[in-house]
């Protein structure tokens, strides 16, 4: 049984060192418990070349556990083509051996052989399309073949072609399964697509982790590598980063007055991005800001982010009408039991229906 961990978009950053780090020192922790002999790192995993070369050093250090026990092979993504200037990784001090690094500037493609398997590197590139062209060998049978590559999926993500979409970049690196079935690869370990995701294309497994650790608002749930089992069948299966911390997003409901209660944060650790949308009619704009300011002041350091988006709607001197007074008497006699969201989601929803007919109302009464 040969044991692999395959990772990507960890997007380490000068900006953001002792996080990205740990989520670092997290991965390399899952390797030896998992007792993987290879690390697969497919792209992105600095967030720019400058960074890269501003944090060779402590890369190095970080990985150093793994010298001995694991080997690493590393093929760039189109972050490390940004302030790159000419310049290559292999040539930095990353304690990974040169003939592991495979960038942009390559030929298209790298065979690398071990026992009885063949590691297919392949760069990001902007276009695949002449993969027909390439020359690969013809798979041995008694080796499995294994990509590494860092693009976009159509099969998986074709809805993103054409647009940016939430990861931002999906145009770039666009391939097919048709090439990974050329290329007759039986795991594909990608990177590039923020959103962990798997499909068997073919007889192909093609796996994205998703992002090693959060890397901007909206990237929700677990942060995660995958763990591949090379054994009689391919398996796989995600493998939390604890340390990554996740992004959580919630809506909370603004009363009249601007006064609106926080999401139970017991969850929250101190590596999470929490993002918060301020719903519903508010009398005042002044008082909903000095809300708002009070409760970002409060939060902002026992977290990684925290953001407050005010998504409310203003309607002065509502609270006063006689009619919506008695609206909010009445509806807070339903308030449903604590401890269900769902219920309590749908009773401000009724609190804000109930709000807007009030408003036409009295609008169409003046």
């Amino acid at each position: 049984m040969t044991n692999i961990i395959h990772c990507a978009d960890l997007h380490i950053s000068k900006a953001e060192e002792e996080y990205s780090l740990s989520v670092l020192d997290n991965i390399v922790q899952v390797v030896l418990e998992r007792k993987a002999g290879i690390l697969l790192l497919a792209g992105d995993i600095f967030d720019t070349f400058v960074d890269a070369d501003a944090m060779q050093h402590k890369f190095r250090d970080t990985i150093r556990e793994l010298a001995g026990k694991c080997e690493i092979f590393y093929v760039a993504g189109n972050h490390e083509d940004h302030g790159r200037n000419g310049r290559q990784l292999r040539d930095l001090d990353l304690g990974i051996p040169g003939a592991n690094i495979f960038e942009g500037t390559d030929p298209r493609f790298t065979m690398v052989s071990r026992a009885d398997l063949e590691f297919l590197a392949i760069p990001h590139r902007g276009n695949y399309a002449d993969y027909r062209d390439w020359g690969v060998p013809v798979k041995r049978q008694d080796r499995r073949r294994i990509a590494i590559a860092h693009g976009t999926v159509l099969e998986m993500y074709g809805y993103l072609y054409g647009q940016e979409g939430q990861e931002g970049e999906e145009k770039s690196g666009i391939l097919d399964g048709d090439m990974l079935a050329h290329l007759q690869v039986e795991y594909a370990a990608m990177g590039h697509i923020h959103a962990g995701k798997t499909r068997t294309i073919g007889t192909t497994h093609v796996v994205y982790p998703g992002s090693s650790r959060v890397w901007r608002i909206g990237e929700s749930g677990p942060r995660c590598v995958v763990h591949l089992e090379l054994g009689d069948e391919i398996c796989h299966s995600s493998v939390e980063l604890e340390r990554a911390g996740q992004c959580r997003l919630y809506e909370a409901f603004a009363n009249l007055d601007g006064q609106f209660e926080l999401p139970p944060d017991s969850e929250w650790r101190k590596e999470d991005m929490i993002g918060i949308d301020i719903v519903g009619l508010v009398d005042s704009a002044d008082l909903l800001r000095a809300k708002i300011d009070e409760v970002q002041k409060r939060h902002q350091s026992k977290v990684r982010d925290f953001t407050l988006n005010n998504k409310t709607n203003v309607v002065a001197g509502l609270s006063s009408n006689p009619v919506v007074a008695r609206f909010l008497e009445v509806w807070k006699k339903y308030r449903p039991d604590p401890g269900n969201p769902e219920a309590e989601a749908i009773w401000h929803q009724a609190r804000e229906i109930g709000l807007l007919q009030a408003q036409q109302l009295i609008v169409k009464k003046a």
